[in-house]
């Protein structure tokens, strides 16, 4: 049996001792798990008692606030103004961003000895100023607050403090501290309420950043969810389903169950969390911090970590170990074998090296080309053949020769020799062997190149190269000679095949110029030939060398009869020819016309003498030192025809919507006067029925005055049998109000209200004939009154203007539209005002002939000269200043008048004035007699 070596011992005992420290690691790591989770547990603990004592301590400040209130109103005897003052004194102690808001509610005959509860709730604002000292305002308490739960409980508690269920009321949710009082005598006096906001409680919940994902849950000891993080999503679904709640307060513990069993089990108490749960001890509320299980997994999955870090370094240890000792004990093994081979090759190696060495010298010495033995400090031996190529005398002269003057500064590629060299060498010493070509240089000053062989020596100490030369003088000289054969051979054969090359195209470009060229010219002729338009082919002086179909059917001509005659002659107008020849002599100088390069419209002649319209486009060329144009034209006659139709057509059509504008605006006109009468009438009926009885007031009034005096003059003759003394004062009263003036003007009054409502009625009369409503009617009526009528409605513009003079004939009923014959009345009336300057007279005259009647009106104005007397009735014409006048209303007056069956004349004189004098036809049937016609 084989004794286990020392390496093999240290690899059994490294393995023992990795087991029994992996053992002790895992143990060890078992108990530090429990440790950190146990830890976690204590902190989670704490923080949420922390939390617990937190709300304990707000409520317990809430509740000092309301207990310090009791001791200040403990002894109140019905002095309000001592209980003020102490209540003053007491809210400068109470925390008013704490709360929301403080009630004080008194027993009866407590505050006030008349048996009635007196109360007073201030909000944060309230109580805010009550403590500046602003006077309270108590109130009268109604009895149902007495009768509430949380003042029972605040009575039975004899100032303990009470906390309520959380409620929601009006907009917000809240809690309420009650703590009763009592009077010196023990007696209970009141209750002390102090309501605090759970929306600011919740607010400081959820914005502590030591929360880190942990939530907070408040419930009260009746189940009611206080606080709570989800608090949105679970009113959202609450209202889903129907209840209708305005804050989770209001969620009952039955909801709060059906909630879990539908859906909200997750929202309320989420899967993943751990829940600690701790009693407030004043309050009594249940608050429950729910912690994420990565809490624990955390510090447990580090531990762990640790654990498999220690077992993976504590086995990577051993099996480094066991690696090192494996890998020590082949090494050793191996070092005993090359030990033993190293010896075996020294031995053969020193033999080989002796045979060399003499097959080297024997070479060395008798080698025909030039052999160099390179050292690290330079040539070391040379054999025969290197001293005679490099025409050195013998090899001591070679040897002590610098290395840089064997070369040229430069090689035949331009790079220097010498760095050039001793980067070859460095390659043979890298490779072990190198074959260059390089140009040396003797020590009589001449070059010559040669091929380099050079082999790395490797020997076992130093560094040596072996270098050998081989003159290649001759060799590049029949390359050389060689090379410029060959160049010779290949520009000769260059040449005759570019020769041949480029007969063969210029044959190949001959004919294809020859077929492109016929192709072309049929092409050409056959575009020419077939083309709509006529194309003219002339020379410098204006003969025609082609003429295409298109010109012999445009012009008449023939191919043969044109060919060889003057364009002139040919083609262009008598009147024009002149012109035509001077610039045709300037083309075939210098190749520049008016017309070349352009497309212009003229006239031209065909052989009939007819002159007709023609696009012309001329383009100039050279041919022969020669100046030719080609003319392409284009009968327009058509087209001009066309044009001529299409303005035509455009200017009937502008015409026609002249007058669609035209009946347009008098239609707008026509429903703008007749919404203004419409307006009017119903201006005039509303007028009408207040000045019905205002006039039936003034007649009542009128008797009842007469009445009033006759009495008076009873009084009066009674007068005589008054006493003195009375006849004295009804004396003096008569002459302080002025008993005579004040019958007279009496009756004086009464005469003109009369003449004022009788003036209002003719007004209004007249409105209403004016406007007519029922403007479509053909009724027979009489011109005079609404002429009257008219006057009455422009009375305002006429009056400062102008005298109106009436000269009426006799008239029949005329059967008409009443309305739109006013409309006439009421423009020409007013355009006779606006013509005077100064003050005139407006002459209106009247007369019937036959089956037609006329009225003029004549005024003293500036009149109207000629040249716009016969536009007047044009629409929108008007000599009047921009922004007065319109040019509609003769435009009106006209259409109205066509209408009608009648016709309007007028006759002006500048400086006189001017009459316009309307015609009528007596009755419809005429009118429409004049249409059909």
């Amino acid at each position: 049996m084989n004794k286990p070596s020392r390496l093999q011992l240290a690899s059994w005992v490294s393995i023992g001792a990795g087991c029994v420290l992996s053992g002790l690691i895992w143990f060890y790591h078992q108990s530090a798990v429990q440790s950190a989770e146990d830890d976690v547990t204590v902190d989670e603990r704490h923080l949420a008692s922390v939390y617990t004592e937190d709300l304990d301590l707000r409520l317990e400040q809430v509740s000092q606030q309301a207990e310090l209130l009791t001791h200040v109103l403990g002894d109140v005897r019905g002095d309000t103004a001592q209980l003020e003052t102490r209540l003053v004194q007491a809210l400068q102690g109470v925390d008013a961003s704490r709360i929301y808001g403080l009630g004080v509610w008194f027993e009866p005959s407590v505050f006030q000895p008349d048996g009635k509860r007196f109360q007073r709730f201030m909000a944060q604002p309230e109580v805010e100023a009550a403590a500046h000292g602003i006077k309270v305002e108590w109130l009268h308490a109604q009895d149902d607050f007495y009768q509430s739960a949380w003042y029972g409980a605040a009575v039975r508690a004899k100032g303990e403090a009470v906390y309520t269920e959380p409620y929601f009321d009006v907009s917000e949710a809240y809690i309420t501290v009650a703590r009763s009082f009592q009077t010196q005598e023990g007696k209970l006096a009141g209750v002390v309420t102090v309501d605090m906001l759970l929306p600011q409680l919740r607010q400081l919940l959820t914005a502590d950043p030591a929360l880190k994902g942990r939530w907070l849950i408040v419930r009260s000891p009746g189940g009611a969810l206080i606080h709570h993080p989800r608090h949105a999503e679970i009113l959202q679904i609450a209202n889903q389903a129907g209840w209708r709640i305005n804050d989770m307060v209001e969620l009952q513990p039955a909801q709060l169950q059906s909630l879990a069993r539908h859906g909200g089990g997750q929202l309320l108490h989420p899967s993943g969390y751990r829940y600690i749960d701790f009693t407030m001890r004043n309050a009594g509320w249940k608050v429950t911090l729910a912690v994420p299980e990565t809490e624990w997994a955390v510090p447990a999955r580090k531990v762990r970590q640790d654990h498999l870090i220690s077992q993976i370094v504590l086995w990577a240890a051993v099996l480094s170990l066991l690696f090192f000792f494996r890998v020590q004990a082949r090494r050793q093994r191996q070092l005993e074998r090359e030990k033993a081979e190293a010896e075996e090759q020294r031995a053969a190696a020193q033999m080989e090296i002796w045979q060399m060495a003499e097959r080297f010298e024997m070479l060395f010495l008798t080698n025909l080309d030039g052999v160099f033995l390179l050292e690290e400090h330079g040539m070391s031996e040379v054999n025969r053949a290197a001293i005679g190529m490099l025409g050195a005398s013998d090899s001591s002269t070679l040897l002590n020769t610098p290395p840089r003057s064997l070369f040229p500064r430069k090689q035949p590629d331009g790079q220097r020799s010498w760095p050039t060299f001793l980067r070859h060498l460095r390659q043979a010493a890298q490779r072990g062997n190198h074959r260059f070509e390089f140009e040396f240089k003797r020590l009589d000053g001449s070059l010559f190149p040669a091929e380099v062989v050079v082999n790395n020596m490797h020997l076992e100490h130093g560094f040596m190269l072996q270098m050998m030369l081989r003159d290649i003088s001759e060799r590049k000289a029949a390359e050389r000679e060689a090379e410029l054969q060959r160049e010779e051979e290949r520009r000769l054969i260059e040449e005759l095949q570019q020769t041949q090359g480029s007969l063969l195209r210029e044959a190949a470009e001959r004919q294809e110029a020859e077929e492109s060229l016929r192709d072309s010219e049929a092409m050409l002729s056959s575009m020419i030939q077939t083309a709509n338009d006529a194309i003219i082919m002339i020379t410098g002086e204006g003969y025609v060398e082609l003429w295409n179909k298109a010109a012999t059917h445009m012009f008449g001509y023939a191919q043969e009869e044109a060919l060889g005659q003057h364009i002139h002659t040919l083609i262009t107008p008598e009147r024009y020819r002149a012109t035509g020849n001077a610039a045709m002599m300037r083309f075939a100088q210098t190749g520049v016309g008016a017309v070349v390069g352009k497309t212009i419209e003229i006239e031209a002649t065909d052989k009939t003498g007819r002159e007709f319209p023609v696009e012309l486009s001329i383009t100039a060329f050279q041919r022969h030192d020669a100046w030719h144009a080609v003319a392409m034209i284009r009968d327009i006659e058509e087209r001009k025809v066309a044009e001529q139709r299409l303005l035509e057509e455009k200017a009937a059509q502008q015409k026609l919507i002249d007058q669609l504008e035209q009946a347009q605006n008098q239609l707008l006109q026509s429903e703008k006067m007749a919404a203004i009468g419409q307006l009017a009438a119903g201006v005039a009926h509303e007028i009408n029925n207040p000045t019905g009885f205002v006039a039936s007031n003034l007649n009542s009034l009128g008797k009842y005055l007469n009445d009033l005096t006759g009495l008076n003059q009873i009084y009066l003759n009674a007068e005589g049998e008054l006493s003195e003394a009375t006849r004295g004062e009804v004396a003096r009263y008569k002459k302080q109000i002025d008993y005579d003036f004040l019958l007279e003007d009496t009756t004086a009054l009464l005469t003109e209200s009369r003449d004022g409502i009788d003036r209002v009625k003719r007004i209004v009369q007249d409105l209403k004939d004016f406007s007519h409503v029922d403007e479509g009617e053909w009724l027979l009526v009489d011109l005079h009154k609404g002429l009257d009528s008219t006057l009455n409605v422009v009375r305002n513009e006429i009056k400062y203007k102008a005298d109106v003079v009436k000269e009426y004939g006799e008239l029949p009923t005329v059967e008409t539209i009443p309305s739109q014959l006013n409309q006439v009345f009421l423009n020409i009336l007013v355009n006779a005002a606006q013509a005077i300057d100064g003050f005139g007279a407006i002459t209106l005259r009247s007369g019937a002939a036959e089956d037609r009647v006329w009225i003029s009106i004549q005024d003293t104005g500036k009149g109207i000269n000629p040249e716009n007397l016969k536009r007047i009735f044009d629409p929108f014409f008007t000599t009047k200043p921009v922004g007065q006048g319109t040019g509609l209303g003769l435009s009106l007056v006209f259409g109205i008048m066509k209408k009608l069956g009648g016709y309007i004349t007028v006759s002006s004189e500048v400086g006189v004035g001017t009459c316009f004098t309307i015609h009528l036809p007596v009755r419809r049937g005429e009118v429409l007699v004049a249409a059909e016609a």
